[in-house]
């Protein structure tokens, strides 16, 4: 929040356009995120989804809204403001609270920054555990899909979900997503991810020309 600017709401999401130097306009109001008066973000990561939704306009349950709040905050009294709130659903969902990033509650320790973390890996590249360079879908990835649902082959979870399997994109691994990629190979379907797992390599021409230290990084 930019204190300088007067007639501001500290529970309200701005974006300025042009970026840094345009006016404030509002991104996501304090009833859109469930919030109340006397409510003070200070620390915010959002992701306004660009595949749904209205672009500069937050959209419940599209886009993707992570806040944590002053102290004082009234929806912070039993969450915590070492805290992270999802206000995603358009209402505030504890995510994570203070003892999960061994924070110290009760008004010790609090949360003035977050930004999103991307993933390194190519959607629909089902056998990604090989590490094999550069990452390609194949038809190898459809028999370790299968191969995965028959418990014969271990997926590669990147905290905790297996992200490259998810080839269309609904944040499930399930049979559809052998059906999806199948598709792909018949040229009827485009690779999608999952938003909560945001690659950095959405598509091939995507990928560096070198392998990152350590890659893949499975769970």
């Amino acid at each position: 929040m930019d204190f300088t600017v007067t007639g501001l709401n500290p529970a309200e999401i701005y974006y300025q356009s042009p970026a840094g130097s345009g006016p404030y306009i509002s991104f996501a109001s304090p009833m859109s995120m469930g919030l109340v008066s006397g409510d003070d973000i200070d620390a915010l990561a959002v992701w306004d989804n660009p595949g749904a939704g209205t672009i500069g306009i937050f959209d419940p349950g599209i886009d993707i809204i992570y806040i944590s709040l002053t102290c004082g905050s009234p929806t912070a009294v039993g969450m915590g403001c070492a805290s992270i709130i999802d206000v995603s659903p358009g209402f505030p969902i504890l995510l994570y609270n203070e003892a999960d990033f061994d924070l110290l509650p009760n008004l010790v320790d609090n949360i003035n920054g977050m930004d999103f973390t991307k993933f390194y890996y190519l959607p629909g590249d089902a056998n990604m555990t090989a590490g094999g360079w550069p990452p390609a879908v194949i038809g190898a990835d459809v028999t370790n899909l299968v191969s995965y649902f028959r418990g014969t082959s271990q997926p590669c979870n990147l905290c905790g979900f297996y992200a490259s399997a998810d080839a269309n994109g609904d944040c499930q691994v399930i049979g559809s997503d052998v059906t999806y990629l199948v598709g792909y190979f018949r040229g009827m379907t485009n690779l999608r991810y999952c938003p909560d797992y945001p690659t950095e390599w959405p598509t091939l021409g995507d990928l560096p020309a070198n392998a990152p230290v350590d890659w893949p990084y499975c769970d």
